[in-house]
């Protein structure tokens, strides 16, 4: 059940009896004048509200309960909420009348109490209607929130992903020009520079896929990474490609993997 109070003990033993002290002192107020009250205060009529405010409490739950089941209103709060209060007012109406009809014939001996039913249905009503907008406002509010949660976890598997693309983001240019200098290499016969080039390369992509599940790696990473980085581009620049770290200890610093390697592909490709 979305609207979890309902099913509160607490909230079904306790609300009943401070409602229908309400109730019947609002009854009383309309009935008497305000120095009557103390004078025709009476104990059991107070236990007949409570009892009818527990059982009425209790049919609106059972019924809310029915119409939650239904699947067809579930997305439907219009529809939901028409159905909703004319099952309350049947409900209303059928639980004061008999309520009343047994009270008032059988512990009170009136077989006329008309104004009382009347009074007491229109009170009930007016009860009923405050009940279920409690209700409809805390469904309301459910659903608003369930919305903005299902937003947020959108946003944020959303930034996960593009986070992923980023760490994991291999520049297709860089592999083929990579290629292209170790065929260079073959064929000029450098064989000890194409070794250290392959065993730089190696490393390298070694890095960015030992790091494509992380979120965070040691800085230390990082810069071995762009190192090799380094090397691999050198061939084409003439060893002109050089950064300088002024970095007293990269222990303690964490990144994103692969953010500083972006961050150096970009200005290349700003420059060029």
């Amino acid at each position: 059940m979305k609207v979890s109070y309902l099913n509160n003990v607490l909230y079904r033993i306790l609300i009943p009896p401070v409602v229908s002290v309400l109730v019947y002192l609002l009854m009383l107020l309309v009935f008497d004048r305000l120095s009557e009250i103390s004078n025709n205060f009476s104990p059991e009529e107070l236990f007949f509200l409570m009892f009818v405010t527990f059982f009425l409490f209790e049919s609106y739950r059972f019924w809310i309960r029915k119409i939650e089941n239904i699947g067809y209103l579930e997305n439907r709060l219009l529809v939901r909420s028409l159905i909703l209060y004319a099952g309350s007012l049947l409900i209303t109406f059928i639980v004061v009348f008999l309520c009343i009809s047994l009270y008032y014939r059988y512990f009170i001996g009136l077989s006329n109490f008309s104004a009382e039913f009347t009074s007491f249905f229109i009170v009930f009503v007016l009860l009923g209607i405050l009940f279920h907008l409690f209700y409809l406002s805390i469904l309301f509010l459910d659903r608003q929130s369930s919305l903005i949660l299902k937003k947020e976890e959108i946003n944020r598997q959303n930034i996960e992903f593009e986070l992923e693309v980023f760490k994991n983001k291999l520049n297709p240019e860089f592999l083929y020009e990579s290629l292209e200098s170790l065929i260079c290499m073959i064929r000029k016969n450098d064989v000890e520079y194409a070794e250290e080039y392959i065993d730089n390369l190696a490393l390298f992509y070694r890095k960015i896929i030992g790091s494509r599940y992380s979120e965070i790696v040691c800085l230390n990473q990082e810069m071995i990474k762009v190192n090799n980085y380094l090397k691999i581009r050198n061939y084409r620049y003439s060893n002109n490609f050089i950064i300088n770290w002024k970095l007293v200890s990269a222990k303690e610093i964490n990144v994103v993997p692969n953010m500083i390697l972006q961050i150096i592909q970009l200005i290349m490709r700003i420059q060029s």
